[in-house]
């Protein structure tokens, strides 16, 4: 039974049934106290329990948060109790499991509050992804797409591309959406990679465009920028009128393993629309299983921002390649 803390599961204050020699006291035997702690999944039982309680301190309305609440209640969803050896081990880890439920279900309430349609991580994903989408769209294959909106909307964005070209906006604007969506989060046992993120500090304007900084050049960059910016954030909403993008990967592709993500995170540069959708739990954009595939209806926005990251070589946080659709 536990008590306060699930690290209690380790506590011993009689000697284990199958202890072979239950003389002396318990927490001194080093049989009873190896059968607990070489149990892989009481260990991982416990280390979700204070991932979960960790988590729930934090606010949940960015996609990191997400990426770590799905994987906290995945990890807890694959441990397999009938792998257990020691039959008082196992019923130590039922009742850890069944101790630490009401905090994963607490958890995953939060979590589907999040991803719900006009929830607040559908909120922070299209305000960037119009920012991205609106200099997409400007690159010569989408021009079918870019001649089916108004006439304003296309005034602005040529304007903007007479101020720099597509690329250059996708370079001044990407650090300044992924300081956005950037959010530390607390140390967890079970997802180590987060550890790596590089901090995130203050991105100025034209971050992203190779100048020396404080130069009479990056300072004029600097300006048209801003100016750019104001132009494709004033078209950014008309954009969502386009068509949703349907999205699909095989249900079965695992997702990156904590070993990779702690070597790629540290240097990676993250596409948060794309992560967001491989968490599978874009509910706001009807993420579902069809067929054996993980389907998602994405924002045209979304999937032109998706593409945008892929030109500029930003990859998912969770998953090795995109799924199929990304325009």
């Amino acid at each position: 039974m536990l008590t306060g803390s699930a690290d209690d599961a380790f506590l011993l204050d009689a000697h284990l049934l199958e202890c072979r020699r239950p003389r002396g006291p318990a927490d001194e035997c080093n049989w009873c106290h190896w059968a607990l702690t070489a149990t892989p999944a009481l260990r991982t039982l416990v280390d979700v329990h204070h991932d979960a309680l960790v988590l729930r301190e934090v606010a949940p309305g960015h996609v990191p948060w997400v990426v770590a609440a799905t994987g906290i209640l995945a990890t807890a969803s694959a441990v397999d109790l009938d792998e257990i050896a020691v039959p008082s081990v196992a019923a130590r880890a039922e009742r850890v499991r069944a101790s630490i439920a009401p905090t994963l279900a607490f958890l995953d309430t939060r979590l589907t509050a999040a991803v719900a349609a006009g929830g607040p991580v559908e909120a922070s994903c299209l305000a960037t992804a119009g920012l991205l989408a609106a200099t997409a769209v400007q690159r010569p294959e989408h021009a079918a797409v870019l001649a089916r909106f108004p006439p304003d909307v296309r005034a602005a964005l040529a304007e903007a591309s007479r101020l720099l070209s597509a690329d250059l906006q996708v370079a001044a604007l990407l650090p300044i959406v992924a300081a956005r969506h950037e959010h530390a989060l607390p140390e967890l046992r079970t997802q180590m990679a987060w550890t790596r993120r590089p901090a995130m500090g203050t991105t100025g304007r034209g971050e992203g465009i190779a100048l020396e900084p404080g130069s009479l050049e990056a300072i004029v960059v600097e300006a048209v920028v801003e100016r750019v910016i104001g132009l494709v954030d004033g078209v950014a909403a008309g954009l969502l009128a386009g068509p949703r993008i349907r999205l699909t990967r095989p249900a079965g592709i695992e997702p990156l393993s904590e070993r990779t993500r702690r070597a790629l995170w540290r240097i990676a540069r993250i596409d948060w629309h794309l992560t967001f959708v491989d968490t599978g739990r874009a509910d706001c954009w009807d993420a579902r299983i069809e067929a054996g595939h993980v389907v998602t209806d994405v924002p045209f926005t979304v999937a032109l921002a998706i593409a945008a990251g892929r030109h500029a070589g930003l990859v998912s946080a969770t998953h090795p390649d995109r799924p199929d659709g990304v325009p």
